[in-house]
């Protein structure tokens, strides 16, 4: 009787042990330290406050009508988001952008915050310290921007807004009350002598420009050439301009660029972590459109490749 007191009591500890690593995949993490999981595995670990139970870095896959949408790389401290979250999603058919960008300590938001939609034309960037959010933020919103000072998480400073039409808005912020002196200005409303004739050559250089933009596609392999994903790459066209892109779920990326830009010295690096660092020139690239990574010489490390996507988000796309 005794014995089987015990049995039932082993089964009791043993059972939900069993379900939480059977819904953690096993807890069977790659050789970078992550946690494959889909969606509903991980929606199920962090429901009804399981989160406190998760520990060490997830790599988390999200899919809608069978097609994979998005992609999360988060972490985990003694159970309170850490360190810095990424959120790659798919606003356009096989491409994948970084959607947003946010940073935890002991499981409040510290340090820099990016958010973005380009299906809305909406993002939004500043930082937050001690989990409000602080400084200056810039926010984005069909065609209009928007910035906003901050202190304590409470509107606090300058404000300034151009909408799409031109119009100026500029005034502040004392705790989070608007001060007395708020101006309008409505540059649309400004006329100037000449106009048509400008508008005439404006509209021959912007035709000039557009013949010049071109989108270029292509893919990262790994050594066995098989497609990896979130790849950070660097396109240098010049001594003072870049653009930069990530790699959608099935390894490929695109580019668009102004052509005329190209010179014989652009050259594209290509960073992810894992991998060694990889830096072609484009007109190598373009004789196949395919890149492949190997593991040859010094490996970047993760901190590495946050620092390098960190650097190219100053590139202009």
């Amino acid at each position: 009787m005794k014995l089987n007191i015990i049995i039932k009591n082993i089964l009791l500890f043993l059972v939900p042990c069993l379900i939480f690593c059977l819904n953690l995949n096993a807890q069977d993490p790659a050789k970078d330290g992550y946690v494959r999981l889909m969606q509903e595995g991980y929606e199920k670990l962090v429901e009804e406050n399981k989160e406190s139970d998760l520990e060490g870095k997830y790599y988390i896959k999200y899919y809608t009508e069978g097609k994979l949408t998005k992609i999360s790389r988060v972490e985990y401290d003694r159970g309170k988001r850490q360190g810095e979250w990424l959120h790659f999603q798919s606003f356009s058919e096989g491409d994948l952008d970084l959607a947003t960008i946010e940073n935890y300590d002991n499981g409040e938001k510290e340090g820099y915050y990016y958010n973005a939609d380009s299906s809305t034309d909406f993002s939004e960037e500043g930082y937050y310290k001690n989990g409000e959010k602080t400084g200056s933020w810039s926010i984005t919103k069909n065609g209009a921007l928007e910035k906003i000072e901050y202190r304590n998480g409470k509107k606090h400073g300058e404000y300034w807004r151009r909408d799409k039409s031109g119009v100026i808005v500029k005034g502040g912020y004392k705790n989070d009350e608007k001060t007395d002196d708020w101006t309008i200005e409505d540059l649309s409303a400004i006329a100037s002598e000449g106009a048509e004739e400008n508008n005439e050559n404006i509209e021959i250089e912007e035709r000039t420009k557009t013949e010049d933009i071109g989108t270029v596609k292509g893919k990262v392999l790994k050594p066995d050439n098989t497609s990896i994903s979130l790849v950070a790459i660097k396109l240098t066209l010049n001594d003072s301009e870049c653009i930069y892109a990530y790699t959608s779920f099935d390894g490929t990326f695109s580019m668009q660029l102004d052509k005329s830009k190209i010179t014989e010295n652009s050259q594209l690096e290509i960073v992810i972590d894992d991998y060694a660092r990889k830096i072609i020139s484009f007109q190598e690239f373009l004789q196949s459109n395919e890149i492949v990574l190997d593991k040859k010489g010094k490996l970047v490390t993760y901190e590495e490749y946050r620092s390098f996507y960190e650097t190219i988000k100053s590139c202009s796309n």
